[in-house]
């Protein structure tokens, strides 16, 4: 399935990207996705968004109007668009 990411503030930059078009196999979930992504860029994404290689509690991901959370996650469906919000300000780690 073909999922759209967009990422906000400090995650964009550290992406490359502000969006992009992914590709994933169901079931995935929005948080699996998102730590997916963090693992295989690494570098400055991975800092960001990882804590001991699992989601940060900090990181906040939507799908559409709903917030998913590493405890409760979204499943993904195609064409569904998921957004990654960073720590705005020094967040808890």
């Amino acid at each position: 399935m073909r999922v759209t990411v967009e990422y906000f503030g400090a995650a964009r930059e550290a992406a490359g990207v502000g969006r992009e078009t992914v590709e994933c196999d169901p079931p995935c979930s929005a948080t699996e996705l998102v730590t997916r992504l963090a693992r295989e860029r690494g570098g400055r994404l991975a800092h960001l968004l990882l804590v001991n290689d699992r989601l940060a509690p900090s990181v906040l991901i939507a799908v559409g109007d709903r917030q998913a959370t590493a405890a409760e996650s979204i499943n993904l469906r195609d064409g569904d668009e998921v957004v990654v919000i960073p720590p705005v300000s020094g967040g808890a780690r």
